[in-house]
């Protein structure tokens, strides 16, 4: 994992996040008269030092404007030395006009879409119980094994609509982003891929 002792403020920032973060996607989804809305899978690579994180993510994309769209995620961390870990991270995206078209010449602007990211995430921690080897006990207290952190990230993406007749895969499209995420003097890249399935639109 990090592997940095963290200095989290109180659970009520996470609390707080969380309820700002459901109460502006449920205005979006209310206010919003034409749906461009999808669902998604990926895994990410985040690296640094000498530790590797992988994680596997579910998210919902929502256009709150043609061009603007916003992109909460929730990413489940593999175990590591008995550390758990897991994210709620909400990006936006702005969807670049014909930039797709400069870059590959064969495609059109509905092919490929590139796009730059900026967001906020929360992480989560579970750090196991320290082992008191001279008694042979856990000194586990829950209070503080379980904490939270605040950061920001930013970076781009790029997507590609799968060309084909076929239902699934019309409303299907491939994804990759680099995005870099930094917390306090935690600085780490992160790399996704993924598969966008759009319910409606």
């Amino acid at each position: 994992m990090f592997h940095v002792k963290p200095k989290f403020p109180s659970k009520s920032l996470m609390k707080i996040s969380i309820t700002f973060t459901l109460v502006m996607i449920s205005q979006v989804l209310y206010s919003q008269k034409e749906k461009d809305f999808s669902i998604g899978l990926s895994s990410d690579l985040s690296f640094g030092g000498e530790f590797n994180n992988f994680a596997t993510s579910i998210r919902i994309s929502y256009n709150i404007l043609d061009r603007i769209r916003v992109v909460p995620t929730y990413s489940y961390y593999l175990k590591k030395e008995n550390q758990k870990m897991s994210s709620l991270s909400f990006d936006f995206n702005y969807l670049l006009p014909n930039i797709s078209t400069k870059i590959f010449p064969k495609s059109n602007e509905e092919t490929i879409i590139i796009y730059p990211i900026a967001g906020f995430f929360i992480l989560n921690y579970f750090n196991p119980p320290i082992v008191c080897k001279a008694c042979n006990t856990e000194m586990n207290n829950m209070s503080s094994n379980y904490e939270s952190k605040f950061g920001f990230n930013f970076g781009v993406g790029a997507e590609y609509k799968i060309p084909s007749t076929t239902k699934f895969l019309k409303k299907s499209s491939l994804f990759f982003e680099s995005k870099y995420i930094t917390i306090e003097n935690i600085y780490r890249p992160l790399f996704s891929c993924g598969l966008f399935y759009k319910l409606y639109k």
